[in-house]
């Protein structure tokens, strides 16, 4: 704004002394030269004067509207600033000292893994800490952490190999709406135990191997294949609805 301002004042500074420089070379050709020629001139004068004082409001116009324009998003970026900035203060504080000391490198990324196991794993955040270490974070809209979000980690972690040395741990950020984020340090799985599961989920994808059963009721109510299961509950294998009634064939 200061600047706009100061150029929209020189360039009227400058309009106005041509101004007047013409109508001060206008009287003076009128008092000298004779009437006709002193005509000419003074058309001529008058033209490129109105020329300069047309652009000089133009450019006053246009620096009044740049003004006023900034003037109403200033305070929308002044307090989107803020308020990333009071998010990144109080996550900072709630974050692991070498996590928060350290720096985000990776955010939201997709990671493959090449070779005899391919897998590909999308990590939340990845923070290299003061001693250049790698450190997964994954997000979790929830109150507690869960066996599969040690896996989900720990392939991530795998998939990391290739960007630089990984720690043996992790982070699970569990995240509930009105409370300061909780970071669970979780102590991840090897990249042999992450290889055996790879191959279990192969063997199983192409009906190499049989799935281990278990059953609970909470578990076994809503699964569709209940019914032919024999390690289902005695009381889950009547199919029901998703409301718990029994579920009826047509007559």
């Amino acid at each position: 704004m200061t600047t706009t301002l100061i150029l929209s004042g020189i360039i009227a500074a400058i309009s106005i002394v041509v101004i007047v420089t013409a109508v001060w070379l206008m009287t003076r050709s009128a008092a000298t030269q004779p009437r006709s020629e002193a005509r000419t001139d003074m058309t001529t004068t008058l033209i490129l004067s109105g020329i300069i004082a047309a652009i000089s409001i133009v450019v006053i116009i246009t620096a009044v509207w740049l003004m006023t324009r900034s003037a109403a998003t200033q305070p929308r970026s002044e307090a989107k600033a803020a308020t990333l900035s009071d998010y990144e203060s109080v996550e900072r504080a709630a974050m692991p000292e070498e996590i928060a000391s350290g720096s985000l490198v990776i955010s939201e990324q997709t990671l493959h893994r090449k070779g005899n196991r391919p897998l590909a794993a999308k990590t939340d955040q990845v923070f290299r800490t003061q001693w250049g270490l790698l450190v997964p974070v994954e997000t979790k809209t929830r109150k507690r952490l869960y066996a599969s979000d040690i896996v989900q980690l720990s392939c991530q972690a795998v998939a990391l190999a290739d960007h630089g040395t990984v720690t043996d741990y992790g982070y699970i950020r569990l995240v509930v709406p009105g409370r300061t984020p909780d970071y669970q340090k979780v102590k991840l799985l090897s990249a042999s135990e992450i290889d055996r599961l790879w191959d279990r989920y192969q063997a199983l994808r192409l009906r190499k191997a049989t799935p281990i059963p278990r059953p609970a009721t909470h578990r076994c109510s809503q699964c569709a294949f209940r019914k032919g299961c024999s390690s289902a509950p005695k009381e889950n294998r009547t199919p029901t609805t998703t409301f718990g009634k029994p579920y009826r064939r047509g007559p």
